[in-house]
């Protein structure tokens, strides 16, 4: 919620999902119904980022200035890379960039099957979803949260559990992201094991905050 000294995170949960359980309808709504039960968090309605691994996500260029509509146009081009038919695409367009005559667009797209199953696992869950973001939109959003006014170019990096996300961005423009298949999930595990630490356990993610990924610097 907002303060007076910026946005504050009320309450964080994790719940670790057991090996497949994650391609598992009914194993996905009971872990999520036992995050309603247990009464953190009030209210039902949530934000939704959709798996990294579920979305195509496409940068493009394409001749700007012409009569054609540029969301038309995001479109098409869009379109040459899905690997499924239009008709079965959800399509957005986060970034998009004019340079002389051409525009570049990060396009982000999802299969409307794969979306109705997130949606239709969250409704089970006695959740009701009212906005869908992705990794890159998140990311960007809360840098701009954090520096409102700056308009440099910035490198933003997003370390997760198994998997990392880079991206380069200029305003509300993003000018360039990637993934990396790599996150700190294999730290804890050499932690774990060099250590002898009891599993499971958040001490091996508590030494990784105090001594390794924690590092800040503040002016």
């Amino acid at each position: 919620r907002k303060t007076g000294n910026g946005v504050r995170v009320r309450r964080l949960f994790c719940l670790p999902l057991a090996p497949g359980q994650a391609a598992d309808n009914a194993g996905l709504i009971a872990a999520l119904k036992s995050v309603v039960s247990r009464g953190s968090f009030r209210g039902r309605r949530v934000t939704f980022n959709v798996p990294f691994r579920d979305l195509s996500v496409v940068p493009i260029r394409f001749p700007h200035g012409g009569e054609e509509d540029p969301e038309e146009a995001i479109v098409r081009e869009a379109l040459k890379y899905l690997p499924y038919p239009p008709e079965e695409a959800i399509i957005d367009y986060p970034s998009i960039v004019r340079r002389d005559k051409n525009c570049d667009a990060l396009v982000v797209a999802i299969h409307r099957r794969v979306m109705d199953r997130w949606l239709g696992i969250l409704r089970s869950a006695g959740m009701s979803p009212e906005a869908v973001e992705c990794s890159v939109t998140s990311l960007l959003r809360l840098h701009r949260s954090i520096f409102p006014n700056e308009e440099r170019a910035a490198l933003l990096c997003h370390v997760g559990r198994t998997a990392s996300r880079l991206a380069v961005v200029q305003g509300e423009s993003i000018l360039s992201f990637s993934e990396i298949s790599w996150g700190i999930e294999p730290l804890w595990e050499k932690i774990r094991d060099n250590l002898h630490l009891a599993v499971p356990g958040g001490n091996a993610g508590n030494l990784l905050k105090r001594y390794g990924l924690a590092y800040a610097e503040r002016e």
